[in-house]
């Protein structure tokens, strides 16, 4: 994928993402929908994406079987927390 592509995609994901926040936000003041439940939504959506860059990070400074230990333990938290989310 070319690198202007790449961009153009990028900011469109983020517009996309603006949209459905405002989207949310206009529907709990509508009281159409119960903005609770999306919030706690969205906080696990960003405790996994902090848990998969700790993962991402261990992995490159990979300080021996200490790094090991973290990726693993980071890696069984994250497949938890997706699978909790599927259910």
């Amino acid at each position: 994928m070319a690198k202007g592509a790449f961009h153009r995609i990028l900011q469109q994901a983020r517009n996309n993402i603006r949209r459905s926040i405002v989207t949310l936000i206009l529907l709990g003041y509508l009281d159409i929908t119960n903005t609770s439940d999306v919030t706690y939504d969205i906080t696990e959506l960003f405790e996994l994406g902090r848990r998969i860059r700790e993962l991402k990070d261990a992995m490159a400074t990979n300080e021996g079987s200490l790094a090991n230990n973290k990726v693993n333990e980071l890696l069984s938290q994250v497949l938890q927390r997706l699978n909790s989310e599927v259910k």
